[in-house]
């Protein structure tokens, strides 16, 4: 998969604010459910994979949609 930057990149600028939008929300909505859960300072590095696979499902989601205007695929 390609660097996140470059997935960015590759975005025009109304679908980089809606990706950007909405990774802020899921990513405050697990690191909400975290704190209420488990408390900020039982983060685990399973916690870090979990943002990242938030990051590469919205990738596959833009990708399958035709957004995203890259040279290289963004998933096998």
């Amino acid at each position: 998969m390609p660097d996140l930057r470059e997935i960015l990149n590759a975005l025009d600028e109304a679908d980089k604010q809606l990706w950007l939008e909405n990774r802020a929300r899921i990513r405050a909505a697990y690191l909400t459910a975290h704190q209420q859960v488990l408390g900020v300072t039982n983060w685990h590095h399973d916690d870090d994979n979990f943002m990242d696979l938030i990051d590469i499902k919205l990738a596959i989601l833009f990708d399958a949609a035709g957004r995203i205007a890259a040279t290289t695929d963004v998933t096998d």
